[in-house]
Protein backbone atom coordinates (compact mmCIF):
# COMPACT_ATOMS: atom_id res chain seq x y z
CA UNK A 1 0.00 0.00 0.00
CA UNK A 2 0.64 3.45 -0.92
CA UNK A 3 1.35 6.49 1.87
CA UNK A 4 -0.81 9.95 1.13
CA UNK A 5 -3.43 10.07 -1.56
CA UNK A 6 -3.31 6.48 -2.68
CA UNK A 7 -3.07 4.82 1.08
CA UNK A 8 -5.79 2.37 1.54
CA UNK A 9 -6.30 1.78 -2.20
CA UNK A 10 -4.67 -1.43 -3.76
CA UNK A 11 -2.00 -0.76 -5.90
CA UNK A 12 -2.52 -0.97 -9.63
CA UNK A 13 -1.55 -4.55 -10.95
CA UNK A 14 -3.59 -4.38 -13.91
CA UNK A 15 -3.80 -3.23 -16.94
CA UNK A 16 -7.66 -2.52 -16.59
CA UNK A 17 -7.47 -0.84 -13.58
CA UNK A 18 -6.27 2.25 -15.14
CA UNK A 19 -9.06 5.75 -14.41
CA UNK A 20 -11.68 6.58 -17.45
CA UNK A 21 -9.64 9.59 -18.22
CA UNK A 22 -5.86 8.38 -18.98
CA UNK A 23 -7.85 5.90 -21.41
CA UNK A 24 -9.67 8.29 -23.08
CA UNK A 25 -7.81 11.44 -22.95
CA UNK A 26 -5.76 10.10 -26.18
CA UNK A 27 -8.60 9.96 -28.38
CA UNK A 28 -10.20 13.43 -27.01
CA UNK A 29 -6.57 14.74 -28.09
CA UNK A 30 -6.67 13.21 -31.64
CA UNK A 31 -10.27 14.69 -31.90
CA UNK A 32 -8.98 18.01 -31.03
CA UNK A 33 -6.11 17.79 -32.63
CA UNK A 34 -8.07 16.72 -35.78
CA UNK A 35 -10.51 19.47 -35.62
CA UNK A 36 -7.51 21.95 -35.14
CA UNK A 37 -6.17 20.82 -38.41
CA UNK A 38 -9.25 21.29 -40.24
CA UNK A 39 -9.82 24.89 -39.40
CA UNK A 40 -6.16 25.43 -40.47
CA UNK A 41 -6.75 23.69 -43.42
CA UNK A 42 -9.06 25.72 -44.21
CA UNK A 43 -7.38 29.04 -43.66
CA UNK A 44 -4.81 28.07 -45.83
CA UNK A 45 -6.87 27.66 -48.61
CA UNK A 46 -8.46 30.64 -47.99
CA UNK A 47 -4.89 31.75 -47.95
CA UNK A 48 -4.87 33.49 -44.55
CA UNK A 49 -2.94 33.54 -41.54
CA UNK A 50 0.96 32.18 -40.97
CA UNK A 51 0.96 29.51 -43.94
CA UNK A 52 4.13 27.69 -42.19
CA UNK A 53 1.67 27.39 -38.43
CA UNK A 54 -0.98 26.39 -40.20
CA UNK A 55 0.84 23.71 -42.40
CA UNK A 56 2.37 22.83 -38.95
CA UNK A 57 -0.74 22.04 -37.45
CA UNK A 58 -2.03 19.97 -40.34
CA UNK A 59 1.21 17.64 -39.91
CA UNK A 60 0.90 17.31 -36.12
CA UNK A 61 -2.72 16.16 -36.35
CA UNK A 62 -1.54 13.52 -39.26
CA UNK A 63 1.06 12.22 -37.26
CA UNK A 64 -0.72 11.88 -34.48
CA UNK A 65 -3.11 10.27 -36.24
CA UNK A 66 -1.02 8.00 -38.19
CA UNK A 67 1.48 7.03 -35.17
CA UNK A 68 -0.16 7.40 -31.51
CA UNK A 69 -4.12 6.79 -32.23
CA UNK A 70 -3.46 2.95 -33.41
CA UNK A 71 -2.19 2.11 -29.69
CA UNK A 72 -5.79 3.37 -28.23
CA UNK A 73 -7.55 1.06 -30.55
CA UNK A 74 -5.23 -1.64 -29.57
CA UNK A 75 -6.07 -1.02 -26.18
CA UNK A 76 -10.03 -0.78 -26.31
CA UNK A 77 -10.37 -4.37 -25.08
CA UNK A 78 -8.28 -3.65 -21.92
CA UNK A 79 -10.89 0.06 -21.10
CA UNK A 80 -14.15 -1.85 -22.00
CA UNK A 81 -13.66 -5.10 -20.22
CA UNK A 82 -13.91 -3.69 -16.93
CA UNK A 83 -12.87 -4.19 -13.58
CA UNK A 84 -14.28 -7.73 -12.79
CA UNK A 85 -11.10 -9.43 -12.96
CA UNK A 86 -9.69 -7.29 -10.23
CA UNK A 87 -12.31 -7.56 -7.91
CA UNK A 88 -12.41 -11.39 -8.11
CA UNK A 89 -9.03 -11.20 -5.82
CA UNK A 90 -9.36 -10.46 -2.60
CA UNK A 91 -8.23 -7.24 -0.62
CA UNK A 92 -5.75 -9.71 0.97
CA UNK A 93 -4.33 -10.56 -2.37
CA UNK A 94 -2.93 -7.27 -2.81
CA UNK A 95 -0.77 -6.90 0.34
CA UNK A 96 2.67 -7.90 -0.32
Amino acid sequence: MADGPRAGRPERRSGRCHSVPEDVWPAGRGWLLARLALGARRRLDAGEGDADHLATKVVVARFYAEQLLPVVRAQLGAVTAGAGDLYAVPADGFSA
